[in-house]
């Protein structure tokens, strides 16, 4: 393994305007682990300081770039680093792999975390420190490394294969897990689950109640507050069925859940939501004459 840590010297000012994930100012402390070889350079000497470590490596070695949803990193290596691209011969993004064995769109596909976490990964060791902001609070690009070639590892073993598709399928169900209001209850397949309690851990979240009740085929789960799970069917079949098992279940933990059917009504009528898509239309078709309008004068003084 080979490594690389470069430290900027940064004007104060300078670090002070940096925007940040957030919307936050300033540069962000990273915490003190490094990786490999430790170098202090300006920031104009950057690019030639990368440029060298590759030409320091091995000649009979391919170099391949290796990233997870990687237009982000293309932008800023061809905005900032062009001279480092023909250094590589490929490269691999993880996400569009991820895509592939899942079947996925792109709006549906997990972060990296979540499918480290998939594949039995410990979140203190991929986000080591969270919540030690003594010790900094933002990642080293060698984290990123770190848990990158993580996930290129464990998507090696094929057994993985199943367990990403079920993980990504509770995950797209707990992406859908709004509860939506109808304008006619009968249309509404919601059932709620609670305990006399809070919710027992295995079903806390979401994402934790697509996994529990994935073979009642919901479309949807989610929480309505903390203390009430729900989830969402299509047919009032699958809501009844769904219901008559889970009502009275007793967990291993001990607890009793208690289901029951949820309607939500929407108190405007579909003639409310007709009107108000009506004046939308209308302050848009004015908002367009008010800006030809301004075209027209503009064409007065060239």
């Amino acid at each position: 393994m080979e490594g690389l840590t470069l430290k900027i010297n940064t004007s104060k000012e300078l670090g002070d305007q940096v925007l940040r994930v957030g919307g936050f100012k300033g540069m962000p402390i990273r915490r003190p682990h490094r990786f490999g070889e430790e170098k202090t350079v300006d920031i104009e000497d950057l690019e030639a300081s990368v440029v060298e470590f590759l030409q320091d490596l091995p000649k009979d070695k391919k170099l391949v770039i290796i990233g997870f949803g990687m237009g982000a990193e293309w932008t800023y290596l061809s905005t900032n680093f062009p001279a480092v691209i023909p250094f590589f011969s490929a490269w691999i993004d993880l996400g569009d792999i991820v895509k592939d064995i899942t079947s996925s769109l792109l709006a549906y596909l997990p972060n990296l975390l979540f499918l480290i976490q998939t594949f039995g990964y410990w979140w203190k060791d991929v986000k080591p420190g969270r919540g030690c902001h003594s010790d900094g609070n933002a990642d080293n690009a060698g984290d990123d490394v770190v848990t990158t070639l993580a996930l290129a590892h464990a998507l090696l073993d094929e057994r993985n294969h199943a367990m990403l598709r079920f993980e990504h399928a509770c995950f797209r169900i707990a992406c859908s897990g709004r509860v939506r209001p109808f304008y006619d209850p009968a249309k509404g397949f919601i059932a709620t689950v609670r305990t006399e309690g809070q919710l027992p851990i295995k079903i806390s979240s979401s994402i934790r109640l697509a996994r529990r009740f994935f073979d009642f085929h919901p479309v949807g789960t989610g929480l309505m507050p903390s203390e009430v799970g729900f989830a969402t069917f299509r047919s009032q079949e699958e809501l009844d069925y769904f219901i008559s098992c889970v009502d009275g279940m007793v967990l291993r933990t001990g607890e009793t859940l208690s289901a029951q059917r949820y309607i939500h009504v929407n108190p405007k009528t579909p003639e409310d939501e007709k009107l108000k898509e009506e004046k939308r239309i209308l302050r848009r078709i004015k908002r367009e004459a008010d800006d030809e309008e301004v075209v027209e004068l503009e064409d007065l003084f060239s």
